[in-house]
């Protein structure tokens, strides 16, 4: 059991008080202790106060890592606002809910046009500067919203519990340094700043996340814990030659994807670590199960471990529990829910349910089971879903914004390890700019195809339905693509595949 009655802030705060010299944030050759970082962030909350913020209110952010973009973060939450993180490139976000948003100078000309605010707090730290320097008392509470990620409502009792629960599960202490690496737009982010900000560790704060630069912040900076998601490891297994540098480098953790058993056992032979894998899931705050890899599992696909601070089902089509060892539906029960959707109450009526024996439960869309030692096993996810990097993915929806593009005729999505491939059928010429400019106004920008691969026609198997196994014999082969497509770079390198076999002749 963890406390129910702590905002993120506060945890913070408690560390302030105890450890005000303690180095909180390192940026290049910038350091900041947590006095000095608590200082900043009452400054910047007070002036939030003084243009009418109050509680609950959306904020958006949109800064590169840099101590600002912590700053600006922990600014919000003692404001009693609720962060957004602002993504450019996802056209299908909606700002008019948002009143402020906190940039820097050469930032804001790439912040799409809405009615907020606009701080550059670089530029106008100097008046922030004058603002009072103590914690300021909002009355915020923990069932307020912290943040909204993925247009998931995340309440602030659901966060602390799920940092605590990490800093017990993990060890974490005040001799923990963590790499922060991660947009903000992931709650994977709020992991790697808050769990050492509330332990009295410190965060080193990556410029990029190339993992030759990564590698040489690890050795310089004796960082001991490091989240990467599973779709970047293979990249990291072609940039080996450090790893007998990184000695300090205690822990990995992976989430928000499936884990290949075969990739993690390459990973921990190269790479000093102790390996954690999670089931993690926006709507619960975070992460939910911990497996820790002390032996390879006899699996194809790591575990995703225990329960900490949930409760997880397994349950069949009825929503009854099915026996140990029988695979269902996973469903998610406890206090530390998300509240919900944004603006969308039918789905979260058809997603989070009351269930008469067992409370309110999220229902994932995921199937699994439990083995006979206590563990949960992901199978897959529900037909026509996955997981890339912590969200979860309808391939429908592709499909249908591809096909309301003129001269697409037909279109089926698939996903590999590390991104989604789209088959399509279309009359004409056409490039995967042109695609992309006609759907990126529909759809979020980690919704976009990777790869576009042109049919003649979609092959079927004998029960008339789109032959998946077909589908997959069409080649992503060229390595650079694969290569930057893991380091989340294809948006700037599109790629246009030609079939290779007779299915695939345009």
């Amino acid at each position: 059991d963890y406390p129910t009655d702590k905002c993120i802030h506060q945890l913070f705060e408690n560390v302030v008080e105890k450890n005000p010299d303690a180095v909180a944030l390192i940026f290049e050759a910038r350091q900041l202790t947590y006095a000095q970082l608590n200082y900043k962030a009452n400054q910047l909350a007070h002036h939030l106060l003084g243009l009418g913020i109050s509680r609950e209110t959306p904020i958006g952010i949109y800064i590169d890592p840099t101590v600002e973009r912590i700053v600006g973060l922990l600014a919000i939450l003692k404001a009693g606002g609720t962060y957004v993180a602002i993504d450019p490139t996802d056209k299908s976000q909606d700002l008019q809910s948002i009143s402020v948003i906190l940039t820097l100078n050469h930032l804001k000309s790439e912040i799409p046009e809405s009615n907020a605010q606009i701080l550059c707090i670089d530029t106008e730290w100097e008046l922030i500067a004058k603002q009072n320097t103590d914690n300021p008392n909002t009355g915020t509470t923990a069932t307020n919203l912290a943040y909204i990620i993925n247009e998931t409502l995340v309440e602030h009792h659901s966060v602390a519990q799920r940092l605590q629960w990490l800093q017990e599960t993990l060890k974490i202490t005040n001799r923990d340094i963590l790499l922060h690496k991660t947009s903000l737009t992931q709650d994977v982010a709020l992991l790697e700043i808050g769990l050492p900000l509330i332990s009295g560790g410190s965060v080193v704060i990556a410029a990029n996340d190339e993992p030759t630069e990564l590698q040489k912040l690890i050795s310089q900076h004796k960082i001991t814990i490091v989240h990467l998601y599973p779709s970047e490891l293979p990249t990291w297994l072609n940039t080996t030659n450090q790893a007998a540098s990184l000695n300090s480098w205690r822990s990995l953790l992976s989430s928000g994807e499936t884990l290949s058993t075969e990739i993690a056992n390459k990973f921990i032979e190269s790479y000093p670590v102790s390996l954690h894998n999670f089931y993690s899931l926006p709507e619960a705050g975070g992460e939910v199960t911990h497996w820790q890899w002390l032996e390879e599992p006899p699996r194809e696909n790591v575990p995703v471990g225990n329960p900490g601070r949930l409760s997880v089902y397994v349950l069949d089509q009825h929503q009854d529990p099915v026996p140990t060892g029988v695979p269902g539906e996973i469903y998610i029960g406890g206090s530390s829910l998300a509240r919900g959707y944004l603006h969308q109450e039918q789905k979260r009526a058809q997603q989070f349910i009351e269930h008469p024996e067992l409370g309110k439960l999220f229902q994932t869309g995921d199937i699994g089971r439990y083995h006979n030692q206590g563990y949960v096993e992901i199978i897959k996810a529900k037909q026509r879903q996955t997981w890339i990097q912590g969200k979860r993915i309808e391939l429908a929806e592709i499909e249908t914004a591809l096909l309301s593009v003129a001269g697409v005729e037909q279109a089926y999505v698939l996903a590999n390890q590390t991104f989604l491939i789209a088959y399509i059928v279309v009359a004409g010429v056409w490039t995967p700019e042109q695609l992309d400019s006609q759907i990126q106004q529909q759809l979020p920008s980690y919704m976009m195809p990777g790869a576009y691969i042109p049919v003649s026609s979609l092959p079927l198997t004998h029960e008339g339905k789109v032959d998946e196994v077909a589908l997959a014999h069409f080649p992503v082969s060229d390595h650079e693509t694969e290569r930057k497509i893991a380091q989340k770079r294809l948006r700037d390198s599109h790629v246009y595949i030609s079939p290779t076999s007779d299915n695939g002749k345009c």
